[in-house]
């Protein structure tokens, strides 16, 4: 079955503020949280995950920290290329 939308859970605003930039080829999808003055902390999951991996991390580390959760390409809501040489 294909969802028309997102699970709940992926829209739970406590977890921060979806956004979407534009790479040269690819669009990638990221969450933000904390204040954007503080500094930066990144999260970048590894296979087979998404941002939501790091809700846990984020809800703390959000309190003293910018945190950003990312999408890596092909994973969650950011862009899918097709051929494995857009994967190195």
């Amino acid at each position: 079955m294909i969802r028309d939308l997102p699970p709940n859970c992926l829209l739970e605003p406590s977890l921060g503020a979806h956004h979407y930039i534009q790479l040269k080829d690819i669009k990638l999808h990221y969450v933000s949280k904390g204040n954007e003055n503080n500094q930066t902390m990144l999260f970048i999951h590894r296979f087979p995950e998404f941002w939501y991996s790091w809700r846990h991390q984020i809800q703390e580390f959000a309190k003293d920290y910018h945190v950003i959760a990312v999408d890596t390409r092909g994973y969650g809501d950011s862009g899918q290329p097709t051929g494995f040489l857009n994967y190195k």
